[in-house]
């Protein structure tokens, strides 16, 4: 054992004495570490020359005007033809949930949806909307994402784990321009007075929130109507004249209440009504598939908002687009929204004892369900807010649109409503 040390002392100092004349440095520098591999320290790391780490792109968010479906994960954005973008996202969710709820969201933000179709899985929306006088389109697709595509897409760590859907959403780079300053100037010149884009080749005129003629409102409707315009659901009679007076028809206020139904309820895709696809049997027999409110009709159809056969009026076979709403109309389709349960049973009885109407006897049977649970919606009473205090409820009367947007101002029951200032702020 001692003469093996020795030999290894021997050896050690023989190896020194090689690096010495060499000029090679100490011993200590024979054993140390190559500094080349020594691993990368924030210090050193700044040291170095920079590298370009590619960013996502900006558009990897959508703009604030579209209708962004969550939860999604971000996939690509790239740059089609003509200034136009394709945006593609991958969700958990099934197609059909997605397709909903962009049927939804489209109605409530005001889009004009010209396509639904339904090839396969795949199911592909087109839409418009009106903005400085142009239309601004927007194409959906919403599609099964297979193995393969998962496959073909770089890992991410948080990514998804299963196949799931594609959403793919293809637009243009901005919205349409502004008009000229000029015309902007002559416009903001005269208060209240903007000019509204003329109505779509349907027939169908846009949403707008400035209307002419809102000084001519009585002092009771004024700031219901004014606050529910701001919500941008209301269209124009004729021009930009809003005609409080006029009476509203059924096209229109059906339309206004799908509006103000999703855009109350825009962050919860469980309330809010869908529109119904170009393809169903239509509900009544002057609502065809061509007619321009079909989508809007039907779905509420569909839904059971307004009486159709579909919810058992077998004798409701017209829905009458064109006719005046009347105030009982207006209480059956409105209601059921507010209460979101089932309605009480009510006789003209109860309606005596509660309302005291002079003209009870005068209410549709059908509607007594809606008017006697509008009482007990208490101080968000829609017949309270819209009509005022009356012991006459006329339940055949033309609504004002005045009336009819009024009417709109709150949804929910007096426990949990939410206001057209509420929403606004």
């Amino acid at each position: 054992m001692f003469k093996q040390s020795i030999l290894v002392l021997l050896t050690v100092i023989a190896l020194s004495g090689c690096a010495d004349e060499s000029g090679g440095g100490s011993l200590e520098d024979s054993f140390a570490a190559d500094p080349q591999l020594q691993p990368t320290t924030p210090e050193s790391e700044a040291t170095r020359d920079p590298v370009s780490i590619p960013q996502a792109p900006e558009l990897e968010r959508l703009p604030p005007e579209l209708p962004e479906y969550e939860p999604a994960t971000w996939l690509e954005t790239t740059e089609l033809d003509g200034d136009r973008l394709r945006s593609r996202w991958h969700s958990d969710d099934p197609p059909e949930v997605i397709a909903e709820f962009y049927r939804g969201r489209l109605a409530g933000d005001n889009w004009q949806l010209n396509e639904d179709t339904v090839e396969g899985e795949e199911t592909r929306l087109e839409a418009t909307r009106r903005q400085n006088g142009q239309d601004w389109p927007l194409t959906v697709v919403i599609r099964p994402r297979t193995a393969e595509d998962n496959a073909s897409a770089e890992p991410e760590p948080d990514g998804p784990t299963s196949n799931g859907t594609e959403i793919e959403l293809t637009y243009l780079a901005s919205p349409v321009e502004s008009a000229p300053p000029e015309e902007s100037d002559a416009a903001d010149s005269q208060p209240g007075n903007a000019e509204t884009p003329p109505p779509s080749p349907e027939g169908q005129a846009p949403a707008t929130t400035r209307f002419s003629d809102l000084d001519q409102l009585s002092d009771p409707l004024a700031p219901y109507v004014k606050e529910v315009a701001e919500l941008g659901i209301l269209s124009p009679l004729e021009g930009d004249r809003f005609a409080p007076e006029e009476a509203v028809s059924r096209r229109d206020y059906a339309r206004w209440l799908l509006r103000a139904n999703n855009r109350f309820h825009e962050n919860q895709s469980s309330e809010q009504l869908r529109q119904a696809r170009g393809t169903n049997e239509p509900a009544f027999q002057d609502m065809p598939q061509s007619h321009p409110d079909f989508p809007i009709v039907q779905g509420l159809a569909e839904a059971g908002i307004i009486p159709s056969p579909l919810s058992g009026d077998e004798t409701t076979v017209l829905f009458r687009p064109d006719d005046p709403l009347l105030r009982e109309d207006l209480l059956r389709w409105k209601v059921p929204l507010d209460v979101r349960r089932g309605l009480p049973d009510a006789n003209f009885e109860a309606i005596q004892e509660t309302w005291g109407f002079q003209d009870t006897t005068r209410i549709s049977s059908e509607a007594l369900d809606a008017v006697l649970a509008d009482f007990e919606n208490g101080e968000r009473s829609n017949i309270r807010r819209a009509f005022g205090y009356t012991r006459l409820l006329q339940p055949q009367r033309a609504v004002t649109r005045a009336e009819a947007a009024s009417s709109l101002w709150s949804f929910g029951t007096q426990e949990e409503a939410r206001s057209a200032p509420e929403l606004l702020d």
